[in-house]
């Protein structure tokens, strides 16, 4: 069959690659480079090449078993890696790594800091209530619902939880105070977060997460075409009608490996369950930089950790996230 894949991230990678080996496979991908979230950029260092990932970073073999397979198959080289969190809040004067209790007292006036102490006390009290909550909570009740409800500390609440969650989610607050608590403690037991021990080994790509898509599109890289954005796709009799910048096709089968909104516009002829389903996935955009500022990281250097939440003294100012690629790609420069 010839099959029409639309969209060059994982999923329309792996689609592809398994199905070019019985089938003739076209990728469509709008932008002029292929991989989705993975994007390596090449860093000088003196005389040396540092390949820093700036989309996809990580993954663990617990929460990522498939992908962890796939990464095997093609002989992909990985290094182990840290995933400590900070926090730096300007308006508090509060910064902590909750790595280790030098990380976490790197200010040593948190030994006596109240409202340091009780949210420290609160954080034991969730890793310990979570896995007992995650059976009983209401499956509508979100995550300020629950906090008010539980009479969790406002510390607590603003200078752990809520970072924690709109950086892995790369959210606002208010958008992660809305999420279904349900979700938030099965993620969290799921990823170790509610545990000290028995937490899973993250991973690095070494060379950059391009490697694995080197690899991947070997099988079909002669059907690729960047650049390409797809306009319109209609099923006619038992085939499919794709339009797309600078002509048309017609296949057999298509994959859509795009966004669900991105589907659903793509879609000349969606039905009411279709355009139900690919509507109820909401998106949002973030900007991601590069840089050698050390100036948003914590201001003392034991409080430096892998993701680094910086909360700014303007109110008006969204947070920001930093990513200590060093640690993470253990990089010595």
């Amino acid at each position: 069959m010839r099959i029409a894949v639309v969209g060059s991230g994982i999923s329309g990678l792996v689609a592809a690659s398994l199905l070019a080996n019985r089938h003739e496979i076209v990728l469509f991908e709008a932008d002029s480079r292929i991989g989705g979230h993975v994007n390596t950029v090449d860093v000088k260092n003196g005389v040396d090449n540092l390949a820093i990932d700036t989309g996809f970073i990580v993954y663990n073999n617990r929460t990522y078993p498939h992908f962890s397979e796939i990464l095997e198959r093609l002989d992909i080289q990985t290094a182990p890696t840290s995933m400590s969190f900070s926090v730096r809040c300007d308006r508090t004067g509060l910064e902590y790594n909750g790595t280790s209790l030098n990380g976490l007292f790197a200010q040593r006036r948190n030994l006596v800091r109240p409202s340091f102490l009780r949210m420290l006390r609160d954080i034991l009290r969730f890793n310990r209530e979570g896995h007992a909550d995650l059976d009983r909570v209401p499956e509508d009740q979100t995550v300020r619902q629950y906090l008010q409800q539980e009479g969790y500390s406002d510390h607590f609440a603003q200078q752990y939880l809520l970072p924690m969650g709109a950086a892995i989610w790369s959210c606002p607050y208010a958008d992660f105070e809305n999420f279904p608590i349900r979700f938030i403690l099965e993620f969290y037991v799921n990823h170790g977060l509610l545990s000290l021990k028995n937490r899973p080994q993250w991973r690095v790509i070494q060379g950059g997460s391009r490697e694995y898509v080197q690899r991947l599109i070997s099988p079909f890289q002669h059907g690729i075409r960047t650049n390409c954005s797809v306009r319109s796709v209609s099923r006619q009799a038992d085939q499919v009608h794709v339009v797309y910048d600078g002509g048309d096709q017609m296949f057999d089968e298509i994959v859509f490996a795009c966004h669900s909104d991105q589907a659903l516009r793509l879609l000349a002829d969606a039905d009411e369950l279709e355009t139900e389903l690919l509507t109820a996935f909401p998106y949002s955009k973030n900007s991601a930089i590069l840089h050698t500022d050390v100036s948003v990281l914590p201001k003392r250097r034991t409080a430096w950790a892998s993701w680094n939440y910086h909360i700014s003294r303007m109110e008006s100012s969204r947070p920001t996230l930093t990513y200590n690629m060093n640690i993470l790609q253990n990089i010595q420069s």
